[in-house]
């Protein structure tokens, strides 16, 4: 569960920084976001119902879900140096 509510901090501050920013990081930040989401359900979902149900419907659920965790928090990565290499640049 703390795994789950620091992921839904990151979509919620995420979405109160989408203040038009560039293009091609506003794209990745929303990417992130919905990765992040994603992610987040398969992976805490997965272990909820391993846990209430007693087995897990198929194994790949959990993992695919932290690989995506971790997809989203390197695009939210990407974001930002793109991000701040457009400040430079300005």
């Amino acid at each position: 569960t703390r795994l789950q509510l620091a992921h839904a901090v990151a979509m919620l501050a995420i979405a109160l920084s989408a203040s038009s920013p560039p293009v091609a990081a506003g794209r990745l930040r929303y990417g992130a976001a919905v990765l992040m989401g994603v992610g987040s359900c398969l992976f805490a979902g997965g272990i909820y119902a391993s846990v209430l149900l007693g087995r897990l419907g198929h194994w790949s659920i959990i993992p695919s879900g932290g690989l995506l965790l971790i997809i989203g928090w390197t695009a939210l990565a990407a974001s930002a140096l793109l991000r701040s290499g457009d400040r430079r640049s300005a």
